[in-house]
């Protein structure tokens, strides 16, 4: 097989046009070991592996949910969770962060690495994902996980947090509602200067309109070549000590967060909009 044939086959089989006969069938052909095959509520749940690389796939899907480097275990894979750290230099303490939705742990990873002091709670519907987080993606064990819809775990939660991280999806890949209303919730979660990180993909523009309506202050990134979106949103009044932040995790993470900081892009009349951030 000539070295653009792998390119092409993850081209073709990753177009949504290609059978699922197709997609099963190109695995084999471009390496991938399936290490787990198994129901997920109205889809199924896969770990893949070629290399060193592991991936969460749901169902057929060629998209992963999650990417893990057994031999870099820091080296985020996927645009999302490279922007998302973002996050973690926002908040002025980063004593309680909250996972909303669990995938493959990167970024519950990532915060045990450098905060390993933090207290990390996730909220995951599916036990299935959970299980799998432990057995291929290094969940850390500090992490407490509460096994519920969300809508169901989160009025029993009283711990204010810093950080909470809102990444959750069906299997078919609907997201959690992202309504004015669902942010409202989620903003009593949080201390009154702490951070919500929103994977936005569907209807980008409303959730920003929902979470300006909620919270003082709605920054953005936009990741490249997709039209999906990091979305941050606070009331906090102030950004000192930000790139003080963002300089240590980028000695950790091994990219600029710096970058990230600079790159957020502020609603109207937020009150962090005018530079320079502390």
């Amino acid at each position: 097989m000539n070295p653009a044939a792998p390119g092409l086959l993850d081209e073709l089989a990753g177009s949504r046009w290609a059978p699922a006969w197709f997609r099963r069938r190109a695995l084999g052909w471009l390496g991938y070991r399936v290490l787990h095959e198994g129901p997920l509520a109205d889809g199924r749940l896969r770990v893949l592996e070629r290399g060193s690389v592991r991936r969460l796939r749901f169902g057929d899907a060629w998209e992963d949910q999650s990417a893990f480097d057994l031999a870099d275990p820091l080296r985020l894979l996927l645009p999302y969770t490279r922007l998302a750290t973002v996050g973690l230099a926002l908040p002025s303490q980063l004593d309680t962060v909250l996972h909303i939705g669990l995938g493959g742990a990167t970024l519950p990873r990532v915060v045990d690495v450098v905060a390993p002091r933090t207290t990390q709670h996730a909220v995951e519907p599916y036990a299935e994902v959970v299980d799998v987080a432990r057995r291929y993606f290094a969940l850390p064990e500090r992490v407490a996980v509460t096994v519920a819809p969300a809508d169901a775990a989160l009025p029993a939660l009283d711990r204010a947090y810093d950080l909470v991280f809102l990444d959750a999806f069906s299997p078919a890949g609907a997201p959690m509602s992202q309504s004015a209303e669902a942010f409202a919730r989620l903003r009593r979660l949080l201390r009154a200067d702490g951070w919500l990180v929103v994977n936005a993909t569907d209807d980008v523009r409303g959730t920003i309109l929902a979470l300006n309506r909620a919270f003082a202050s709605v920054a953005w990134l936009r990741i490249p070549d997709a039209d999906q979106y990091v979305v941050a949103a606070s009331d906090a009044g102030s950004l000192v000590g930000v790139r003080a932040r963002a300089a240590a995790l980028s000695a950790r993470l091994g990219f600029d967060v710096e970058d990230l900081v600079d790159a957020l892009e502020w609603s109207d009349g937020s009150i962090l909009a005018t530079p320079p951030l502390g």
